[in-house]
Formats: C-alpha cells, structure tokens, sequence
C-alpha cells in the first residue's frame, strides 16, 4: 500500500512464521512501521473539536482511493483513521485486511465507520459528530470511488 502512495505508514520490517508447512493460512505474522508524526486519530480529535466540511470529505475520498485499490480493512473504525497538523488523513491497523474484487464488502466498510462514530457519539457528550458531517464523507466518497 505504501509503494501505491497510500496514506499508510512506512513499512520497516516484516516477518511471516508458519505454525505448520502442511496447514496453510496457519501462521504467526508482525510488522513494525513507522509512526507518522504529529498525528492524532479520528475519535480523540473529534472529544475537543469540531472537524470542517473539509476534513470529512477528505476522509471519504481517502477510503475511496483505498477501496478503488481492493483494499477492505477489516477494522475501519474512528480510532484507525490519523489526521496530522494540516488535516492530512492516515489509515492504520491493517491486520486481517486482505484486497478484495468490489462487492457489497465496500458498503459493509463505510458503515462499520458510521457505527464506530455513532458509538463515540453515544458514549462521549460532546463528541463532535453529526448526520451532515456523515453526508459530507459519504458524498466525497461516492464521487472519487467512480473516478
């Protein structure tokens, strides 16, 4: 993902270990990147403030560009999604990712973000969060996905 100059981090190392050569898909796996500076993820910036129309949109137009990819993170959540001082946008945590053909799994992806941020939304008062910031990222979305 970082050779397709997705915003990810740098892969450093990496290390694959199979459990047993007869077994396939049993294996141990680890990798070490390198952390993006001056970031903060989605849910921690979203306690203390308010993120523009901007800033969402920017953020489905990067789960587009990961989706045009084939890229399904299994984990696409608030907490997953970095943005750095100019509000540039980062995903993290690919562990149990894998590329897919397109298919209903795109939908799925975008809303297992929606639930993620209603649950923040439900669980912290004054989680900045609402259906037009929503709006806002599924529109940029929509509109770079047919790109």
């Amino acid at each position: 993902m970082f050779e397709q100059q997705l915003p990810v981090p740098r892969p450093v190392a990496a290390q694959a270990c199979w459990k047993s050569p007869r077994l396939l898909g049993l294996y141990q796996a680890a990798i070490i990147v390198q952390a993006i500076p001056n970031t903060q993820n989605l849910s921690d910036y979203l306690m203390g403030q308010e993120l523009e129309a901007s800033g969402w949109q920017a953020i489905g137009k990067t789960i587009a560009r990961f989706h045009q990819k084939g890229i399904n993170h299994s984990d696409l959540n608030a907490s997953n999604i970095l943005l750095d001082m100019q509000k540039a946008i980062y995903v993290i945590d690919f562990d149990k990712c894998q590329r897919r053909a397109a298919g209903n799994w795109q939908r799925q992806n975008i809303q297992r973000l929606k639930r993620s941020l209603d649950k923040f939304k439900q669980q912290f008062e004054g989680f900045a969060f609402s259906e037009d910031n929503w709006n806002s990222l599924v529109n940029a979305y929509k509109k770079n996905l047919s790109l």
